[in-house]
């Protein structure tokens, strides 16, 4: 073992000791709460905020915006044109303290302002909006490359941003979906849950580069190891199950006027 190695690893073993030396040392970002252990999950265990019933990618979400300078990305609430699918009640309370323009839609759901097929979203005029957040949404749609173009359509020019996640599992190049599968268990065993379409893979973040976005992917890497410990951001023990998303990611899409553009990581392993 060299140096470098030994380090790192007696670093994470410290790091894996302070939970238990602090009291209430955990802290949820979205809604404030601290505790000495996140509530678990049918997926994952101690992920789950027991008060606002936040996840990691939410509270990727809200590390995002408090960290955008060390990120270097440009993206604020403040004053924006936003519209929220699948809202999460939490998250809705965060925005709406940041902005009058705030809309939410689902295809399903009847406490929302708006019902939308993110496949055809004839209802909303190009360019009515600057921010779509969308977590855990794109594998529901019939066509998630036709939902990315809409977003993009109804995206301002200049400024329009897209915030997503999708489940990935771990480890797999591309998205699997096989249009054949239609049987609700089928699916569960083919992508984790039984009104799931596809399960996403790592090439994710090009699908959407692929039409007119610049991405940026960030992780708990791209933040320090106390904040990533601190506030849960990655799941503390991570689920076999082959369909599992223990590597949570979120995806900043920046608008842009080229085909071309191509994603970048801010994974910045801290140090």
């Amino acid at each position: 073992m060299n140096l470098k190695s030994l380090a790192k690893k007696v670093k994470n073993k410290i790091y894996r000791a302070i939970p238990k030396k602090v009291a209430n040392f955990y802290s949820c970002n979205v809604c404030g709460w601290t505790g000495n252990r996140f509530d678990s999950d049918c997926w994952h265990k101690h992920s789950k905020c027991p008060h606002c019933g936040s996840d990691v990618r939410q509270r990727l979400f809200v590390a995002c915006l408090e960290h955008t300078r060390d990120l270097g990305i440009n993206l604020s609430l403040k004053g924006k044109r936003i519209l929220h699918f699948a809202p999460e009640a939490s998250i809705g309370k965060l925005i709406t303290n940041l902005t009058d323009n705030y809309k939410t839609a689902d295809f399903l759901r009847e406490d929302c302002d708006i019902r939308l097929d993110m496949c055809d979203m004839k209802e909303i005029a190009p360019l009515s909006f600057d921010i779509v957040i969308a977590f855990d949404v794109l594998e529901h749609v019939s066509n998630f490359n036709t939902a990315l173009k809409e977003i993009h359509r109804i995206l301002n020019d200049d400024i329009g941003i897209a915030i997503l996640s999708v489940p990935q599992r771990d480890n797999l190049p591309q998205t699997y979906e096989d249009p054949t599968i239609t049987e609700p268990k089928d699916r569960e065993d083919a992508y984790g849950q039984w009104d799931h379409l596809r399960i996403f893979g790592d090439n994710f973040g090009d699908e959407v580069a692929k039409e007119g976005f610049q991405v940026t992917e960030i992780s708990w890497k791209s933040f320090n190891d106390m904040t990533s410990l601190r506030h849960t951001l990655k799941h503390p023990i991570p689920n076999p199950h082959i369909n599992a998303t223990n590597n949570r990611r979120i995806y900043i899409c920046s608008k842009t006027r080229s085909s071309q553009a191509q994603p970048i990581s801010t994974n910045k392993s801290s140090t």
